[in-house]
């Protein structure tokens, strides 16, 4: 994690200086941003609509300029929400390789901790859910929460574990997992058939 590069004493960056923890920007300041700047390039999004943007993205301030650019420049004049689920898509496509590297460096009791999250399981250690995703032991379980933090991938917040990158949860649920029920085979199917079957190469 970002965080190791100045705690831990092997690396440059040691004790370099003060960590501050921000918080997400405010959606209504999104929100206001979004449409002065569309405003200011001669074209036109409702607060309701650059709303959707922030909130498709979970306030993710990086996705949050990225769908947003990439929502203006498919719009002559007017956004409408067609245009912006038409641009999502296009993040998803666009960031679709990544995803697929990252799974398949991934151990399958890894993959099925994800698994576990994108359905909303939260004692990961309990009997039924280790059982129910093939977790392995509750030594296990531990372990690759831990490593699926240290890739950024998981972060453990008061709510529980939550996935990172909004995008990428997208993608992994309504994808990896879909394409795993259908073929009805082992969680670590191939990814590359996803790569495939999509349109980033066609």
């Amino acid at each position: 994690m970002m965080i190791e590069i100045f705690n831990s004493s092997s690396k440059p960056f040691y004790k370099f200086g003060q960590i501050m923890f921000l918080a997400k920007i405010d959606k209504q300041e999104w929100v206001s941003f979004i449409v002065s700047a569309f405003k200011h390039t001669g074209k036109n999004i409702t607060e309701e609509l650059a709303g959707i943007i922030v909130e498709k993205v979970s306030s993710h301030s990086w996705y949050v300029q990225q769908l947003s650019h990439f929502v203006w420049s498919i719009t002559k004049e007017t956004v409408t929400l067609e245009i912006i689920d038409k641009a999502f898509q296009q993040i998803v496509d666009t960031n679709l390789p990544l995803y697929v590297a990252e799974c398949e460096a991934l151990s399958i009791s890894q993959l099925n901790i994800l698994i576990a999250i994108a359905n909303n399981e939260q004692t990961l250690t309990g009997a039924k859910v280790m059982t129910k995703y093939k977790l392995g032991t509750p030594q296990n379980v531990t372990k690759n929460k831990v490593i699926l933090q240290q890739k950024d991938i998981l972060d453990n917040t008061p709510q529980g574990f939550l996935f990172l990158d909004p995008v990428f949860e997208y993608w992994f649920k309504k994808e990896y997992i879909k394409k795993k029920r259908l073929t009805g085979r082992s969680v670590f199917i191939s990814l590359r058939v996803l790569l495939l079957e999509s349109d980033v190469f066609n």
